[in-house]
């Protein structure tokens, strides 16, 4: 009877151990600083058929450099009073889901100055995590854009940190992911481009077919 109780004790001592243990392993995947101006995270969850599922979350802050300074510790482009903060975790659970693109929409008229616009946007890699290949507003200056074409974030992955620097204070905006594009489908060809030989077309719907069964 003693040892019976002793075993039910040490299961309830693990399981104890396990729940305690899942925050801290969610905490450990939050790096970005926390900020007394703003800060937040949501969640995301993206259906791209053949029961793929891209999913995680986007970690958010805004660091007022004149009100909190000292709060945001890493290297952000330009200069302006405000710091916009982003980093992003995907967590699907199929390992051929990478996420190669994010945007955040809605930037407000005037809020990043017209002259090279491009130098108020970049990133920073001080803490682990994979690197956008690229970074730059659209022509507008509404849209800022992070690709991750080479490496992408894979299952499991977090992006480092994506800025924005403006001295414009906080708005509702909205964000966009995209996911690989297939590159084996046809598409219009040039004006004097020449028929694909049966050869190379066996060729690509061989690699299409391939694709198709790898992703079911």
């Amino acid at each position: 009877m003693t040892r019976m109780i002793e075993k039910k004790y040490h299961l309830w001592l693990m399981i104890v151990a396990v729940l305690a243990a899942i925050p801290a392993a969610q905490a450990a995947l939050t790096y970005l600083p926390e900020s007394s101006y703003y800060y937040g995270q949501t969640h995301y969850t993206i259906d791209l058929g053949n029961g793929q599922i891209l999913s995680g979350h986007i970690e958010f802050a805004v660091y007022d450099t004149q009100a909190y300074p000292g709060e945001f510790t890493g290297t952000a482009p330009g200069s302006g009073r405000y710091i916009y903060a982003y980093q992003i975790f995907q967590n699907s659970g199929a390992s051929n889901i990478a996420l190669t693109t994010f945007v955040v929409d809605g930037i407000g008229e005037g809020a990043i100055p017209a002259d090279n616009p491009n130098s108020y946007i970049g990133t920073d890699n001080s803490v682990p995590g994979v690197d956008a290949s690229l970074a730059f507003f659209n022509a507008s200056r509404t849209q800022g854009e992070w690709d991750f074409q080479n490496p992408s974030i894979q299952a499991g992955e977090n992006s480092v940190f994506l800025l924005i620097r403006s001295n414009n204070s906080i708005k509702a905006g909205t964000y966009e992911l995209f996911p690989p594009e297939d590159s084996e489908i046809p598409v219009p060809g040039d004006e004097d481009g020449t028929i694909p030989e049966p050869a190379t077309v066996m060729i690509l719907s061989l690699g299409t077919a391939l694709a198709i069964r790898s992703r079911r």
